[in-house]
């Protein structure tokens, strides 16, 4: 494992045997030590929560544009079947309300 960072800090834990194989098979795996092979997975779980709480944050910003995006579609219909004419406004929401509108279970 390459170390780019200055290590100054000093954690420590115990493990299960179990665990402590896996660690150490892994480790094994990448020609890495026990330790190593701890902190690069501490790492990496932690990068890895924050790039999913980054993730959550752009997910909940796409679905509240996805809202919006169907409330105008369900307007946008509304308009254009009342003004061709040939649809009644109460009709026009009801087939706006059938079809465009998002079924909740």
């Amino acid at each position: 494992m390459k170390r780019n960072k200055t290590l100054t800090e000093h954690v420590g834990f115990r493990l299960d045997e179990e665990t402590y194989q896996l660690l150490a098979e892994q480790g094994a795996e990448m020609n890495m030590g026990t330790n190593d092979m701890a902190r690069c997975l501490v790492s990496r779980a932690l990068q890895d929560a924050e790039a999913r709480a980054s993730l959550h944050e752009i997910l909940s910003l796409i679905r509240l544009e996805v809202q919006e995006l169907r409330q105008d579609l369900s307007l946008s219909t509304e308009a254009l079947l009342t003004s061709a004419g040939n649809v009644e406004e109460k009709e026009a929401k009801a087939w706006i309300a059938e079809n465009l509108n998002p079924k909740t279970s």
